[in-house]
């Protein structure tokens, strides 16, 4: 099994027994029999009184590999959920045992760790952080286990849901519309060349872009490794694309950006969520992007739902919270583990046992119009063959200034 592990909520301990027997040894049966049915019942977690087994729910991410550097970032917004959430008493009083399990890009590692997670770990829902994930669409399908897709809108299957507008491959029509209202209109889409994922984005981009009024100018893919990208800045200006998008890591993005910028290649920046961190403020290239975010700008604090994520990354994950590193990506985590809780409670997941995946599927859908307390667009989910589709909503960020703004604060602009 590869990847890194967070177990929560294991069952009641041997050194926990021994603490309700001490100096107990010359009591009669019945007051032995007594003392374990209290220790058992300690143990519970509480609002569940029937069943301590935690609530088990799987991770699958890309923390290693080419695109690793932007899409490994949402594992810390996804493990602050679940500390959170289980020092508040846990799921309907099961704890979360999360499961995070690397697969590195690779379709084939994907489907390994989707095979662990739904056959050997029992997961009831599965949080989708990777890619690759129409590898193992199937899987999950096959044995009804709901998927919320922190990235991808893989095949047709009723039981992916998003947690947000959906991010692939071109990151976004919602900024498309953004970049149209801006008075842009030609488009220079630049990928990387490391994964075959990325060059399948361009003819998507051609085809999302076309209906806000944008043209794709230009496309070219880039390494990682280049140590320039002087020649595709100049081939975009001299296409006269005056929107520019660059699907690669944040680090690559921001390096692209720089680079145009310094061929003094005017452009309107169209940053992806996912890949938009605080160390972005201290270049100028950046200065004026339009941001579209799937969830809630990572910087909001204006009401409880973003107040508890600021909280809950500076006291759990505040390594992350005070570096450059902090950025959408831990929104988009958080947002997903509080998903599923919300599914959870609305479907009484585990309120009679141990949770199933039936209930997590039945909260789903009967979410109708929920934000989850603001930090999502509305999600309403009516059992269609694609339920990603149905979320037509999202966030905007700018770069101004060197600082994060939100013009419409937390609410949701919509595709026209």
């Amino acid at each position: 099994m590869g990847g890194i592990e967070g177990h929560f909520g294991r069952p009641v301990t041997l050194q926990v027994l021994r603490g309700c027997f001490a100096g107990r040894r010359r009591f009669a049966l019945f007051l032995v029999l007594l003392l374990l049915a209290a220790c058992s019942s300690s143990s519970q977690n509480s609002g569940s009184g029937k069943n301590s087994a935690p609530l088990v729910v799987g991770n699958i991410e890309t923390l290693t590999g080419p695109l690793a550097s932007s899409l490994e970032w949402l594992s810390p917004g996804i493990q602050a959920w679940a500390k959170w959430t289980n020092a508040h008493g846990g799921i309907n009083g099961h704890q979360v045992d999360l499961i995070t399990m690397d697969d590195a890009g690779s379709p084939a590692t994907s489907v390994t760790d989707a095979r662990t997670l739904i056959n050997q770990d029992h997961a009831v829902a599965i949080i989708d952080s990777t890619p690759v994930d129409t590898s193992w669409a199937a899987l999950a399908a096959q044995d009804k286990i709901p998927v919320i897709a922190d990235l991808s809108n893989p095949t047709p299957n009723s039981y992916f849901f998003a947690s947000g507008t959906p991010l692939v491959p071109t990151g976004n029509e919602g900024s498309f519309q953004a970049a149209r209202k801006a008075g842009g209109s030609r488009l220079a889409f630049i990928y990387c060349t490391e994964s075959q994922v990325c060059a399948e984005a361009v003819p998507v981009a051609k085809q999302d872009s076309a209906p806000y009024g944008i043209k794709l100018a230009y496309a070219a893919g880039v390494s990682a490794s280049a140590p320039s990208y002087t020649s595709q800045c100049l081939a975009a200006k001299a296409a006269h694309a005056d929107v520019l998008t660059v699907y690669d890591s944040a680090d690559v993005q921001l390096r692209v950006a720089q680079a145009c910028s310094t061929q003094g290649y005017s452009f309107k920046f169209l940053g992806t969520g996912l890949n938009v961190f605080d160390s972005w403020l201290s270049s100028s290239a950046v200065n004026g992007s339009i941001i579209e975010d799937a969830d809630f700008p990572f910087v909001d604090s204006s009401n409880a739902a973003t107040q508890a994520f600021q909280s809950a990354m500076k006291k759990y994950e505040s390594s992350v919270a005070s570096s450059g590193n902090f950025g959408e990506a831990e929104a988009a985590g958080w947002t997903a583990g509080q998903e599923v809780a919300a599914a959870a409670k609305l479907g009484h997941a585990g309120v009679s046992g141990s949770a199933s995946s039936a209930e997590i599927l039945n909260g789903l859908f009967a979410m109708h119009g929920d934000t989850l307390g603001g930090l999502a667009p509305p999600l309403t989910y009516t059992h269609q063959s694609n339920e990603n589709s149905l979320i037509k909503c999202y966030f905007v960020m700018n770069i101004q200034d060197g600082k994060f703004v939100e013009p419409n604060g937390l609410k949701p602009q919509c595709l026209s």
